[in-house]
């Protein structure tokens, strides 16, 4: 019988074994490689000889190396696409009054059709009646929006005054429009730009009106304590305690109780501020005004809180003992004839 597994290329063979004739020999290789058993001889390798591994190619596995002589190739993006945009140092020069002046480039590109239209804003706000003080002021808002803003903001300016020398004329207004026709933007950019304290509601996240009051009341609370600290007061510790959350104001006499606090402090600021006026220093003291517009943003939702919530909001700047000092503004899609309003 013959050896069917591996044999060892250095194994000797046994003298006593008889060595098998060439015909059988043949006859069991022929036989072993038609039924798929023939198996190639693996060499035996005495202890202590280290292993031979073979060697791939360098594209399989191997790490890349580079040439030094070779220049490194990366892949070259847009400065749009991922590369961090580097700033100018040279371009971001500042004025006296902390403001950014604007670069050489910006101060070329005011050609004479830019000069025109700013004479054409300037003689389009003197027409109407708009001071000189007024005009520096509204200047930058007709630049940004253009001429088609320019009555809208000649309204607001009339009706919401500047915050500083003019007081608001109305205590209650209404910015309403189709969706996407930029109330809202126009609106807090005006109040943004003059600098006039504003607080404001997005309509659709409450679901009653004590919940609505209560976080009017708190928004009123943290713009008292940020104008105390602005004026560097140190009698506005009374402010620094929040309302505990989740806490509703339904009744009218709470919810005066919860504004008082923070209206008499932006009074007694406005009140500070005049006698500093009056002084002979008005550089040192920061324009204060009492007055807080109170922006109601998305004000068709208001008919979800219930009946008659229009009115009470309304009935604000007249029930409230304190009430002079708050300007409602309204801003939605619908007028508030259509919110549950009586028309007037």
């Amino acid at each position: 019988s013959s050896q069917l597994g591996p044999r060892c290329m250095h194994q000797p063979r046994r003298p006593t074994q008889p060595a098998p004739p060439a015909t059988l020999v043949a006859m069991v290789k022929a036989e072993r490689t038609m039924s798929g058993l023939a198996t190639p001889r693996t060499p035996c390798t005495a202890p202590g000889t280290p292993v031979r591994r073979r060697l791939l190619n360098k594209n399989f596995s191997d790490p890349k190396e580079q040439d030094a002589r070779t220049p490194v190739r990366r892949r070259a993006l847009g400065k749009n696409l991922s590369d961090p945009k580097e700033r100018d140092v040279k371009r971001q020069r500042v004025n006296a009054d902390g403001a950014q002046a604007p670069s050489k480039a910006l101060v070329k590109a005011a050609s004479p059709a830019v000069v025109a239209v700013d004479v054409e804003f300037l003689s389009f706000l003197e027409r109407h009646g708009v001071p000189e003080t007024g005009r520096r002021r509204l200047l930058p808002l007709l630049q940004r929006w253009g001429v088609a803003r320019a009555p809208q903001v000649l309204g607001l300016w009339t009706l919401l005054g500047d915050g500083a020398t003019r007081p608001a004329a109305s205590p209650a207004l209404q910015a309403w429009g189709p969706a996407g026709t930029g109330k809202t933007e126009v609106v807090l950019g005006f109040l943004r730009e003059l600098g006039i304290r504003h607080v404001r509601l997005n309509c659709a996240c409450f679901s009653s009106l004590g919940e609505l009051q209560a976080r009017l009341a708190e928004e009123l609370r943290h713009s008292a304590a940020a104008a105390t600290e602005q004026a560097q007061s140190a009698s506005g510790r009374e402010l620094q305690q929040r309302m505990p959350s989740g806490r509703m104001l339904r009744a009218v006499d709470r919810f005066e109780a919860a504004i008082r606090r923070p209206l008499e402090r932006l009074e007694r600021l406005a009140a500070e501020a005049d006698v500093c006026k009056e002084r002979g220093s008005p550089g040192s003291c920061p324009p204060t005004s009492d007055k807080v517009v109170v922006v109601f943003d998305h004000s068709q939702e208001l008919s979800r809180l219930g009946a008659g919530v229009v009115e009470i909001l309304l009935s604000m700047p007249e029930v409230l003992r304190l009430g002079r000092q708050l300007t409602l503004l309204f801003v939605g899609r619908l007028p508030l004839s259509l919110a549950g309003a009586a028309p007037r």
